[in-house]
C-alpha cells in the first residue's frame, strides 16, 4: 500500500513554474522588453541611420553613429515615436512636451504623422533654428510656445498646462517608453558592429544612455559603456555621488541639448546600474571635436552632438579607441552660432 501510494504520487503532475510578472522584473529587465515592442513603432517613422567607420587620429578604426542624418537630426524621433504611437492607440489626441529644441521636434513630427494635436513649451533661450523647425514640423497641428529662460523653467510650465487641459505630458526622457525608443539605436550598433569595445554616450536628462546601455550590456556585458557630461552640465554626476538626483543650481548652455539641472529617476536608476563610468568633457574639447569633424568629413554636428567624440579624442588608450562606438546625436545649430565654435 505504501508502495502504491508512492507511485501515484510521483505520477502527479507537477505544478507548472510560473514567470515572473513584467512589474515584478528589475527596471533594466522591464526595459529590455521595451525594446524590442518598440521597434515596430518607432520604424513606422524612419528606418535605421548608418553607423560609418572613421579613423582617429591615432591611426585607429572607430564607428560613428550618424543620428544627424535622421529627418529631425538628432536621435529624439525614437522616444517620441514610440510613445506618441501606444497613446494615438489609446485615443489620446492632444500631447504637450517641453524642449531646449531636439526632443520638440521629435514630438511635433511624430505628432503630425500620427494626427495628433501637440503643444510645445521651449525656453526662451532655445536655438532660433530649433524653434522655426518645431513650428514647420507641427504645421497647423499645434503650437510651440517660449516659456522661461531655462529647459527646467519651460519644463514647469508644461506641466502644469497639462494638468490644467487633461493634454498627456511626454517626458524629454524619464519615461520608459520614451527611453525604450532611444534603446533601438543600440539594437542597431550591434546589428552594424557586433562586438564594439567601448561604446561614448551623451548624457543630458540620460534617456539615450539608459536605452542604448541597456541593449548593449544585455547582448554582452563585456561592453565598456562611458556616459559623457559636458564640465558644467553633470546632473548624472551629481546623482550618482548623492545616490539620487539632485538640481544643479546653474548649467553652462554651450551644449544646450543637453543642459539639464536634474537627472530622472529612472535614468539614473539605469545609468548607475549599467554604465561602467560617467565623464566629462570641456567646452574647449566640444569645439576640438566639432573641428575634427569638419575638417575630416565635413560635418557639423551641434555642440551636445559632439561631446562622445571629445571623449574619445582625448583617450590615449588603444584599447578604448579601436572599434569604439560614438554617437552623432544631433546637428540642430544655427548659423549664428559658428563663430562661438571656432572659440
Amino acid at each position: 500500500m505504501y508502495e502504491r501510494d508512492a507511485d501515484l504520487l510521483q505520477l502527479e503532475p507537477r505544478p507548472k513554474r510560473r514567470r515572473p510578472s513584467l512589474s515584478a522584473l528589475p527596471l533594466s529587465h522591464k526595459l529590455r522588453h521595451e525594446i524590442q515592442l518598440a521597434q515596430s513603432r518607432v520604424y513606422r517613422l524612419n528606418g535605421p541611420t548608418p553607423l560609418e567607420r572613421m579613423k582617429h587620429p591615432t591611426g585607429l578604426l572607430f564607428h560613428l553613429k550618424r543620428e544627424d542624418l535622421s529627418p529631425v537630426h538628432s536621435y529624439k524621433w525614437r522616444g517620441a515615436m514610440n510613445r506618441l504611437s501606444q497613446l494615438a492607440n489609446q485615443g489620446c489626441r492632444h500631447v504637450v512636451c517641453a524642449s531646449a529644441g531636439n526632443h520638440s521636434q521629435g514630438v511635433a513630427w511624430a505628432s503630425r504623422v500620427l494626427g495628433m494635436h501637440a503643444t510645445i513649451f521651449m525656453p526662451r533661450s532655445a536655438q532660433a533654428l530649433k524653434v522655426r523647425q518645431s513650428m514647420k514640423m507641427l504645421g497647423h497641428r499645434g503650437e510651440v510656445l517660449l516659456e522661461g529662460e531655462a529647459f527646467d523653467d519651460a519644463l514647469l510650465v508644461a506641466q502644469q498646462f497639462a494638468e490644467r487641459t487633461g493634454a498627456v505630458f511626454i517626458p524629454p526622457f524619464d519615461d520608459l517608453q520614451v527611453i525604450a525608443g532611444q534603446g533601438t539605436m543600440g539594437l542597431e550598433i550591434l546589428q552594424a558592429c557586433p562586438r564594439p569595445g567601448t561604446v561614448y554616450l551623451q548624457i543630458g536628462g540620460g534617456g539615450m544612455a539608459a536605452g542604448v546601455a541597456c541593449v548593449l550590456k544585455a547582448a554582452d556585458p563585456h561592453i565598456r559603456i562611458i556616459g559623457v557630461e559636458a564640465e558644467h552640465q553633470a546632473s548624472m554626476t551629481a546623482a550618482m555621488l548623492a545616490g539620487k538626483p539632485v538640481m544643479l543650481n546653474h548649467v553652462d548652455h554651450f551644449c544646450d541639448g543637453t543642459a539639464v539641472k536634474r537627472a530622472g529617476k529612472l535614468t539614473h536608476a539605469l545609468c548607475q546600474e549599467l554604465l561602467d563610468d560617467v565623464v566629462t568633457v570641456n567646452n574647449d574639447e566640444v569645439r576640438s571635436a566639432i573641428r575634427f569633424l569638419w575638417d575630416e568629413h565635413h560635418m557639423v554636428p551641434e555642440p551636445s552632438g559632439a561631446m562622445g567624440l571629445a571623449a574619445l579624442l582625448r583617450e590615449t588608450n588603444p584599447d578604448h579607441v579601436e572599434n569604439a562606438v560614438v554617437v552623432l546625436s544631433g546637428s540642430n545649430m544655427d548659423f549664428t552660432r559658428l563663430t562661438a565654435l571656432a572659440g
